[in-house]
């Protein structure tokens, strides 16, 4: 049976793995909350899922990693990486938690070989009644050799 772990994620989440048959521990890492509860041997678990959707607060600014209030010292972050090494499989929702890239950073930067978090823009496409040929209307939708000059 695979040792699941899922720490900041929807409730959700949890239900679904145990009706699938997994042994799933949920907990917190404490950056969505302010305070850790981390599930217990990290080191035995073989799947960890990360997903927050919101980001603790403190004074109106995104709380650092020295101000958690963590429950449970024995099971340290740090475990994560070796459980990785060994095979284990880190799954991280990406979400936009925070429109500050320094504290949307700060919510991912612990997990182990995590790359930088950076912004991204999706560029609105217009809608396009088709009572021309797309590229007179909307010419950004066609790759340049078939546009019309």
């Amino acid at each position: 049976m695979v040792k699941n772990t899922s720490t900041d994620c929807w409730a959700g989440v949890a239900e679904k793995l145990i009706k699938q048959g997994y042994d799933v521990e949920t907990g917190t890492v404490g950056f969505a909350t302010g305070v850790r509860i981390l599930p217990s041997q990290l080191y035995e678990k073989q799947v960890f899922f990360y997903s927050p959707n919101n980001l603790a607060l403190k004074d109106g600014r995104p709380i650092e990693a020295h101000e958690i209030q963590d429950f449970t010292p024995e099971y340290k972050l740090e475990y994560l990486e070796d459980s990785i090494r060994k095979g284990g499989t880190f799954v991280a929702f990406v979400n936009r938690i925070v429109d500050d890239l320094k504290g949307q950073n700060r919510a991912y930067s612990w997990i182990p070989f995590m790359p930088e978090v950076h912004f991204t823009k999706d560029k609105w496409v217009g809608p396009n009644p088709f009572t021309d040929y797309p590229t007179i209307s909307v010419a950004f939708l066609p790759p340049s050799w078939m546009q019309i000059k």
